[in-house]
């Protein structure tokens, strides 16, 4: 029995490590802005919370809607799916399960069932989420490539920095945005009202509480740079908070916006 009991231990061990490694495999993780089992899109703001569950285990996410990195744009396999089902019903229970597929739509990794009592819609999604997500035991995430994609990255590197190299008297006389942008959040009155994010086709609409749409951002090249649409204005990231910043040859304001991914 003891002999039983430590072969099966043996094969968990070896079943846990070789889901782990699977998952390393993948680079990323894409996350639909809805939910075939729920109306509309981020419907009790669980879209946004599964990404954010993967995103403090490391994971590189995005929407389903966003603009991709270069290399995933080229080739899908790179991420997994997730998506999020609904468990088999109970009184007063809300249970979900969430699933990997690979970009041929094979499985990857099934949780199991999360479940949550509470009465309010969004707090007991949010719980069996989170319950069904600890369930992957996904520890130390790291992104090992494969031996092919590894070498290709190597040579990409090697590439950038022989670039790097070529065009040192230039770079020295370049100044990042950062280091001339003269707003400091600190001198910055902030608005207390939080917004918050929805993504769109051409980069996300703000909201607030309302929701009413306060304003429409519009993706640019720039990481954390955004035009906002019918304005003489940019939505940009520093120093960890959002930054309002207009000037229509007349005047100009910049302020902090409250603004939830």
């Amino acid at each position: 029995m003891k002999q039983f009991l430590l072969i099966l231990g043996i094969i968990c061990i070896a079943f846990k490590s070789d889901a782990q490694s699977d998952i390393n495999s993948y680079k990323y993780v894409i996350v639909p802005l809805s939910y075939d089992f729920l109306k509309g899109q981020n419907t009790y703001r669980l879209n946004t919370y599964t990404k954010h569950l993967f995103n403090n285990k490391g994971f590189n996410v995005y929407f389903d809607e966003e603009q991709l990195p270069d290399d995933l744009f080229k080739d899908r396999c790179l991420a997994m799916y997730a998506d999020v089902i609904p468990g088999s019903g109970g009184f007063r229970k809300t249970k979900l399960q969430l699933v990997l597929k690979d970009c041929y739509g094979k499985v990857v990794y099934t949780s199991k069932e999360g479940e949550s009592g509470k009465n309010n819609y969004e707090k007991a999604h949010h719980e069996a989420l989170s319950e069904a997500f600890d369930s992957f035991e996904i520890n130390n995430y790291r992104y090992l490539p494969k031996a092919d994609e590894a070498v290709e990255e190597k040579s990409d590197s090697d590439e950038k920095e022989a670039s790097k190299k070529h065009n040192v008297s230039t770079e020295n006389n370049t100044t990042e945005i950062a280091d001339i942008e003269i707003i400091t959040t600190s001198n910055l009155n902030p608005d207390t009202e939080i917004y918050y994010a929805q993504a769109v086709s051409y980069g996300y609409q703000i909201v607030d509480a309302t929701p009413k749409v306060i304003m429409e951002l519009l993706r640019t090249d720039s990481e954390d740079i955004y035009i906002v649409k019918d304005k003489n204005a940019i939505v940009f990231k520093k120093s960890g908070q959002w930054i309002y910043s207009e000037n229509d040859g007349e005047r100009s304001e910049s302020k902090v916006l409250n603004i939830k991914f």
